[in-house]
Formats: structure tokens, C-alpha cells, sequence
């Protein structure tokens, strides 16, 4: 789900706060529309998923749900979760229908999530007064509430620990003892929480949407790049229209720390299996979108020729991908540059 409001109301990525225009304006919306705000938070780290960084301002409502926009870099909200779920949006373009449609949505789903909350939280009514009788009462109905959540807790360490049996149990020592096919690169790749070959646990998808787990971290020709999926694993993510989505990745797939990308979040790479030693030279891929227009680029580190480049780009997309617009060869110190000049600017 794409919210597109860059027409109606645009934020300061980097001066972002719970007073700003951009917050006020929202939240002045939601007043009009019946939905009375009680606090307003806006996250002080920048996070990332599936290449796009942004930032979340969180505005709790008087019934206690809570709606969260995700704000790219150029200021945009691109997508809305309402408790904690995405929200597709009809009116995209039309932030004044798209906060009403949000509101009525509240309204009609408010009596499910007050019941979910109740069976959450034991609240002593107001008409209940503090005598021994009414406290007994009170705690017995706690201690039936702890009951079914130890119970479901221990149905949900159930699950992962068969999950945690049906993972491979290959260990960093492991990879360097008994893969000859993996390179440095490769084992530095596959540190990654996402990688199939080691101990750790698949990050959560919320963890992933956040870019909050360990990734693989390699230097190649002075750049450091930061490996967010690893060869063989599982590429996952929410698309525009609020679908989960998964592609297993074919080559190493990361993005140059502290870059910027002409998309304005971090300059994406593709980095080949096997890679020995650091290449002279590297590739850029023009993406297009739907439309045929410049959408952002892809490097491939590592390709040997320009049809080999093309082969890792496809190889990771979904047969039928038509995002390939143009490639570019450039030497390794004219990749650096370019970052450079684009951070610079």
C-alpha cells in the first residue's frame, strides 16, 4: 500500500517532531473527522525495509488504537498500519478521504479491538469499589486472564522450538571447516540473521519491515556494504497493496552504508557467490517502473561482463520482472566517486 500525500502534506524528514506543520496538520485532520488524539510520538531512528527508509509517527487515539504513518525520505507517507496491521487505502491521493476512511475504519472494527484489549488487560470497573470482596473478585479474574496467556505462551515456545529443530545447525566454524565453496566474502555475507546457514533465529517480520537484525557486513574497494539477504535465503516483504511477498535470493543483497541512492534512501548491491578477490570494476543497473520511468539504481559487484550483470539482476526477481532499463560499466574508483558526489550533494 502506497499512501501517496506528497500533494497535501509533506514532512521534514530530518526535523521531524511530535509539533511540526506536517503533525499538526494531521492531527488537525483527525479532529475534524471525530477521531480525538491523546498522544502523538514520532520514532527517533530511521528504519528500512525491502530498500526504503523511513521514519514512524505514531498517534494513539482517546480509545486506545493506534495508527502509524511511514515517512520516506522525500517526506512522503507511503504506508499506514492501524494497530499494527497495514491498511490498504482507497483515496491515496486525498489525504483529507484517506485520514475519513481511516477514522471509519477505527469505528467499525473498535468493538473487536476493545474486546481484544479486555482480555489483555483486567480492569477494575469504576463502579467496583475497594472493599476485600471485590478485590478477591479482581484477582481471580487476573489470575484466569495469566492462565490463558502462560497457556498460549507455551504453545507459541512450542512452535518455535519445533521450528528451531527443523533448522540447520551449521555455525560460523562450521562454514569455514566444511564449505570450501564459500569465499571470505561469503562467509562474511552469511553473518547475516537472515542467512540458513548459521544459528540464528529468523528474524520476526516485523523485525525485518524495521531493519532491526544483524546483517553481514564486507568492505570491498574501500566501501562498506551491509548484507541484509545473503545467498539462499528468503527475501521477504509487504508490497504497496498491503500482500506479503518472498523471493529466494540468488546472490548476496545488501546496500552501501551511509550511501544515498537517487531514490533518496541507500544505494542498493547485488554482490556475486563465490567473489574471491575485489574487483576493478562494477555495473550499475538503471530500474525503471511500470511506466518506463527512472525508478533507481542496482549495482552488481563482481559480474565479469555485462550479460553476466543482467543474469544476477533477473536471477533474484520473479520470472516476467521488467524493471531492466539500461547498465552502465564503471570502474570501482569512478562507484566510489559517484557516492560520494551524491552524499556530498
Amino acid at each position: 500500500m502506497v499512501l501517496n500525500m506528497s500533494k497535501n502534506v509533506v514532512f521534514k524528514f530530518d526535523e521531524m517532531s511530535n509539533k511540526d506543520r506536517a503533525t499538526k496538520a494531521v492531527s488537525s485532520y483527525f479532529k475534524k473527522a471525530g477521531a480525538e488524539i491523546v498522544q502523538v510520538d514520532v520514532s527517533p531512528n530511521v528504519k528500512r525495509t525491502s530498500g526504503i527508509s523511513f521514519r514512524e509517527l505514531s498517534l494513539t487515539f482517546a480509545d486506545s488504537q493506534i495508527i502509524i504513518f511511514r515517512i520516506k525520505q522525500s517526506g512522503d507517507i507511503y504506508q499506514a498500519l492501524l494497530n499494527g496491521k497495514v491498511k490498504p487505502m482507497v483515496n491515496q491521493d486525498d489525504h483529507v478521504a484517506a485520514i475519513a476512511e481511516l477514522v471509519k475504519a477505527m469505528e467499525t472494527g473498535r468493538s473487536a479491538f476493545q474486546a481484544k484489549l479486555a482480555k489483555a488487560k483486567v480492569k477494575l470497573p469504576n463502579s467496583i469499589k475497594t472493599t476485600v470482596p471485590n478485590k478477591e473478585k479482581l484477582l481471580i479474574e487476573k489470575r484466569d486472564a495469566l492462565k490463558e496467556a502462560v497457556t498460549a505462551a507455551e504453545q507459541e515456545l512450542a512452535e518455535i522450538r519445533a521450528d528451531i529443530a527443523k533448522m540447520p545447525t551449521m555455525d560460523s566454524a562450521t562454514l569455514d571447516a566444511a564449505n570450501d565453496p564459500f569465499s571470505p566474502f561469503d562467509q562474511q555475507a552469511h553473518t547475516a540473521a537472515t542467512s540458513p546457514y548459521n544459528r540464528s533465529l529468523m528474524p520476526a517480520m516485523d523485525d525485518l519491515i524495521a531493519g532491526n537484525y544483524k546483517k553481514g557486513a564486507m568492505t570491498i574497494a574501500g566501501m562498506n556494504i551491509l548484507i541484509e539477504n545473503p545467498t539462499d535465503s528468503i527475501r521477504q516483504g509487504i508490497d504497496k497493496d498491503g500482500e506479503k511477498w518472498q523471493i529466494t535470493m540468488k546472490h548476496h543483497y545488501g546496500y552501501f552504508e551511509g550511501s544515498m541512492g537517487a531514490d533518496g534512501d541507500e544505494l542498493d548491491v547485488f554482490v556475486k557467490n563465490n567473489l574471491l578477490d575485489e574487483p576493478d570494476h562494477a555495473y550499475i543497473i538503471s530500474q525503471v517502473d511500470l511506466d518506463g520511468a527512472f525508478d533507481e539504481h542496482k549495482v552488481v559487484i563482481g559480474a565479469e561482463s555485462e550479460d553476466e550483470a543482467k543474469e544476477i539482476y533477473h536471477s533474484n526477481y520473479k520470472a516476467g520482472w521488467d524493471g531492466f532499463g539500461s547498465i552502465e560499466k564503471v570502474t570501482m574508483t569512478e562507484l566510489q566517486g559517484r557516492m560520494q558526489h551524491d552524499k556530498a550533494a
